[in-house]
């Protein structure tokens, strides 16, 4: 839940050559996805995020945009399933196009 992605998401400085992250099916909601989204850029080598079913709602995905921004290594992200709506979907439709590294997308 939004506790444990906080923790987790706390722990992410310390593990800046983790590659994979994989959270699926993980009832993280809006708020998990925030706090994981406000240190996600601080995984320098990550090249496989996959977030699907996980509940980010549109402030999670908004969150999410922001970190992919600074977020240079990722091939793979995997998001479908997560009631992202307008607000969440038009930030993820500025961002993706800028991720030149990205190769495989789930939405």
């Amino acid at each position: 839940g939004p506790k444990g992605a906080a923790a987790l998401a706390a722990s992410f400085p310390k593990l800046s050559k983790l590659a994979k992250l994989n959270l699926s099916t993980n009832e993280l909601g809006s708020d998990g996805g925030v706090s994981l989204s406000t240190e996600l850029s601080n995984v320098f080598h990550l090249n496989s995020l996959n977030l699907r079913e996980t509940g980010l709602g549109d402030d999670g995905a908004i969150a999410l945009a922001a970190a992919l921004e600074r977020m240079t290594s990722v091939t793979s992200l995997q998001l479908g399933n997560n009631k992202i709506g307008a607000r969440g979907g038009l930030a993820l439709c500025n961002v993706l196009p800028r991720i030149s590294t990205l190769s495989c997308l789930g939405l």
